[in-house]
């Protein structure tokens, strides 16, 4: 069994991005390690490239400061 499950960028990019094509599948690989009593963990250099993905210019505006604000809300509950 696995000690520790980390979300690599793209999984994150489709949680935190409904829109993504890959979201539905996102939330259920968290409702999976839920299920298993495990919780994902967040790398901080993935969460980096995840937030980069949804906005790639760095500009600062509206959808880095959204996304970054919704991750941080959520934290270890990632999938809640």
């Amino acid at each position: 069994m696995a000690e520790a499950i980390v979300l690599d960028a793209n999984v994150i990019v489709a949680l935190l991005y409904e829109q993504d094509a890959k979201h539905a599948d996102a939330k259920a690989l968290i409702d999976r390690i839920s299920a298993a009593s495990l919780e994902p963990q967040l790398v901080d250099f993935l969460v980096l490239e995840a937030l980069s993905a949804i906005n790639p210019s760095g500009a600062p505006g509206r959808t880095c400061r959204r996304w970054s604000c919704r991750l941080r809300g959520r934290g270890a509950r990632m999938g809640a």
